[in-house]
């Protein structure tokens, strides 16, 4: 008589359960957005010096080899953190030149782009204290923290050039005096950011201090 076969137990399956929705992998840009958001929001909070890899791999869920990869360093980290926002805010004053009537009077030109940069800024204050905060790293990359200030100016200049009482001016002399509007709109935004004044109030103070004295340096009538 034949022996009865004994059944087998199925092998154990590993992975998830038959009909788990199986999550999306990020692509590369995706993660690295994603990264550029977690490391932009952890600079802003712990400040540089407390920041660590570890901490922003685990604000990310990830791995920290994954978070060296995109990177290479926290000082790279910071670089493109402040690259990208400062590239975002381009953007957003680049589009006001698409949306200001060029007869529009010299010192509405320039508290228009004061008005756009302190809403920014206010808004989104975390790369800005990183910005002001953690220049140590910057330092480190001069040429970093150079081209950062004079992509900006150069936008600035352009926005405030399409009020044709400018645009006919020196851009190289206006460019000099971007360099001065920056210090005062960066000395106030910060002060705003601690005193809790509104982007309104601080682009009119901004705009109070900065116009007089580019309106004489330029020989501009109102």
């Amino acid at each position: 008589m034949a022996k009865e076969s004994t059944p087998t137990t199925k092998a154990r399956q590993h992975g998830p359960k038959a009909g788990t929705p199986r999550t999306q992998r990020m692509t590369g840009e995706q993660r690295r957005t994603q990264l550029l958001d977690v490391a932009e929001q952890v600079f802003g909070d712990v400040g540089y010096t407390d920041t660590t890899m570890d901490l922003i791999a685990e604000r990310a869920a990830i791995t920290k080899p994954v978070l060296y990869s995109h990177f290479g360093s926290k000082d790279k980290l910071l670089i493109a953190v402040l690259w990208r926002a400062t590239e975002d805010l381009i953007e957003e004053l680049e589009s006001l030149t698409a949306r200001l009537d060029p007869s529009i009077g010299p010192r509405e030109a320039v508290a228009t782009v004061i008005r756009s940069y302190t809403s920014f800024v206010l808004g989104r204050p975390a790369p800005f204290r990183a910005y002001q905060n953690d220049g140590a790293a910057l330092a480190q990359d001069p040429t970093s923290r150079f081209a950062i200030r004079d992509r900006f100016n150069e936008v600035l200049a352009t926005v405030v050039m399409t009020s044709t009482a400018i645009a006919g001016d020196d851009r190289e002399v206006l460019l000099r005096h971007m360099d001065i509007l920056v210090v005062i709109m960066e000395r106030l935004t910060e002060r705003a950011l601690y005193s809790g004044a509104t982007p309104q109030e601080t682009a009119e103070l901004a705009t109070s201090y900065v116009w007089g004295g580019l309106r004489e340096q330029l020989g501009i009538k109102d």
